[in-house]
């Protein structure tokens, strides 16, 4: 097995490349989640909590009115606080469901990006592959063992007298 990255003959048990560090394990091919069902269920909860809020400050005001009481400031500041809970309920939903639309267009966009060739996910280029080393590479050990000079005798005669 040879490292994509470097060109680096390896054994299959290494999971990086020793020479450039390069992930030597296969990518996974899972796709990401869908975002059909979330865009349905935000677009429903919008409609409802909408609809649901809008027909209790209906019902409201109707009760009022079928009861020959007058509108006075208390009950008009009621219904105005209740709107504004139901505007801002639905402001906030509107919102998040933008957002995943423009994910769900981003994402779609991004399918036809991918085939093109030469080209990474980051949307950036990929770098030219490097053909393989011919030297073998450089022992873990021989790199990192230290090798000592002989002592004198001398020295060793000096630690040894009391």
């Amino acid at each position: 097995m040879y490292c994509p990255s470097c060109g680096l003959q390896q054994t299959q048990e290494l999971r990086y490349c020793p020479r450039c560090g390069a992930n030597l394990a296969p990518a996974s091919q899972e796709k990401p989640p869908s975002l059909v069902g979330p865009i349905w269920a935000v677009s429903l909860a919008t409609m409802l909590i909408t609809l649901a809020g809008l027909a209790f400050i209906f019902i409201f005001t109707m009760m009022l009115i079928s009861r020959d009481m007058q509108l006075l400031g208390s009950h008009v500041l009621v219904i105005a606080f209740f709107m504004l809970i139901v505007l801002v309920i639905g402001g906030l939903l509107v919102r998040q469901l933008s957002r995943l639309l423009s994910l769900y267009q981003s994402r779609g966009a991004e399918a036809p990006a991918k085939s093109q060739a030469g080209r990474n996910e980051l949307g950036g280029r990929e770098a030219p592959r490097l053909e393989a080393v011919s030297e073998p590479p450089i022992s873990i050990t021989e790199s990192t063992t230290r090798t000592f000079e002989p002592v004198p005798s001398d020295r060793q005669t000096k630690q040894n007298a009391p």
